[in-house]
C-alpha cells in the first residue's frame, strides 16, 4: 500500500471548504447547500470541491455529496453515515475510524483512500473504481461491491460477512485474515490476490475466476465453487471440508495438505491438480480419470479412507458406505 499525503492549504481555517468557483472560503453547511443547488440545477449552485482540508471529527450524516470531489482531505473519525457519495471522486483521503454505515458510493472513484477501522455496514460501492484503498480491519457486514473494479486494495482483517461481491474484479488485492462468511462472489474475478488465512465459511464463489492467487491456510468450509475457475491458485493447508467443486476448473491448483473431506467433484477438470498430503475422505463423484490426472502421494488420504497414491482400478475413488 502506498500513501501520498499532502498538507492542508497554508492559512486555511480548520473545517472550511473551498468552492470550485473560486469565490473564497465557505463553511460546511454553505458548501453542502450550494452543492445541493448545483445537483438540482438551481441558480447559484456550485459543485463541492474539498481540497487539502482537515475535517476530522466533523459530522454530516445523510448529506448529499454526490459527484463531489474530495482531494487530499483528512476526515478521521468523521460521522458520515448515510452520506451520498455516488459518482464522487475521492483522492488521497484519510477516513480512518469514520462511520460510513449505509453510505452510498455507487460509481464513485477512490484512489489512495484510507478507511482503516472504519464502520461501513451496508455501505454501497456498486460499480465503483478503487485503486490503492485500505479497508484494514474495517467493519463491512452486508456491504455491496457489485460490479466494482479494485486494484491494489487492502482488506486485511476486514469483517465483511454476508457481503455482495457479484461480478467484482480484484487485481493484486490483499485479503489476509479477512472474514467473508456467507459472502457472495457470483462471477467474481480475482487475479494475483493474496488471501492467506481468509475466513469464507459457506461463501458462494459459483462461476468465479480465482487464478494465480494465494489462499493458503484459509477456511472455506461449506463454500461453493461450482463452475469456478481456480487454475494455478494455492489452497495448500486450507479447510475445504464440504465444498462444492462440481464442474469447476482446478488445473494446476495446489491442494497439498488441504482438508477436502466430504467435497463434491462431479465433472470437475483437475489436470495436474496437486493432492499430495490432502485428505479426500468421503469426497464424492471423483472418477479414476480425475485422480490419475492429479498428483497424489503416500500422504494423500483417498475417498475410501485408504492412503495414496491412487492406483487405477483400485476403487479408492469411491467413498465407503456408512
Amino acid at each position: 500500500m502506498r500513501w501520498n499525503a499532502k498538507p492542508a492549504n497554508a492559512g486555511q481555517p480548520d473545517g472550511v471548504l473551498l468552492a470550485s468557483n473560486g469565490d473564497g472560503p465557505l463553511s460546511l453547511p454553505e458548501i453542502l447547500r450550494d452543492h445541493l443547488a448545483w445537483l438540482q440545477n438551481k441558480p447559484g449552485g456550485v459543485r463541492a470541491t474539498l481540497r487539502g482540508m482537515t475535517l476530522s471529527g466533523k459530522a454530516i450524516p445523510e448529506a448529499n455529496l454526490s459527484k463531489a470531489a474530495l482531494l487530499y482531505v483528512t476526515w478521521i473519525e468523521g460521522e458520515l453515515s448515510n452520506v451520498d457519495f455516488s459518482g464522487a471522486t475521492l483522492k488521497t483521503v484519510d477516513l480512518r475510524r469514520s462511520n460510513l454505515s449505509e453510505a452510498v458510493l455507487m460509481e464513485a472513484e477512490l484512489e489512495d483512500v484510507r478507511l482503516d477501522r472504519a464502520w461501513m455496514t451496508r455501505v454501497n460501492l456498486t460499480d465503483s473504481r478503487l485503486d490503492n484503498v485500505s479497508f484494514h480491519s474495517a467493519q463491512m457486514t452486508a456491504c455491496r461491491f457489485v460490479g466494482a473494479n479494485l486494484m491494489h486494495c487492502d482488506f486485511t482483517g476486514t469483517v465483511a460477512k454476508k457481503a455482495a461481491f457479484h461480478q467484482v474484479k480484484m487485481f493484486d488485492c490483499h485479503l489476509a485474515g479477512a472474514d467473508l462468511e456467507d459472502a457472495l462472489f457470483y462471477h467474481a474475478r480475482f487475479d494475483f490476490c493474496r488471501m492467506s488465512g481468509l475466513m469464507a465459511l459457506a461463501a458462494n464463489f459459483s462461476s468465479a475466476r480465482i487464478q494465480s492467487c494465494d489462499l493458503t491456510r484459509s477456511d472455506f468450509a461449506g463454500a461453493r465453487f461450482a463452475n469456478a475457475d481456480l487454475s494455478r491458485s494455492n489452497f495448500s493447508r486450507a479447510d475445504l471440508h464440504g465444498c462444492d467443486f462440481r464442474q469447476a476448473v482446478l488445473d494446476a491448483t495446489d491442494f497439498s495438505r488441504a482438508d477436502l473431506q466430504e467435497t463434491w467433484f462431479g465433472e470437475t477438470r483437475m489436470m495436474a491438480a496437486d493432492l499430495r498430503g490432502a485428505d479426500l475422505t468421503g469426497a464424492r463423484e471423483l472418477t479414476p480419470q480425475q485422480l490419475m490426472r492429479s498428483r497424489t502421494d503416500e500422504f494423500t488420504t483417498l475417498p475410501n479412507g485408504t492412503p495414496g497414491p491412487y492406483l487405477k482400478f483400485s476403487g479408492a475413488e469411491r467413498p465407503r458406505r456408512r
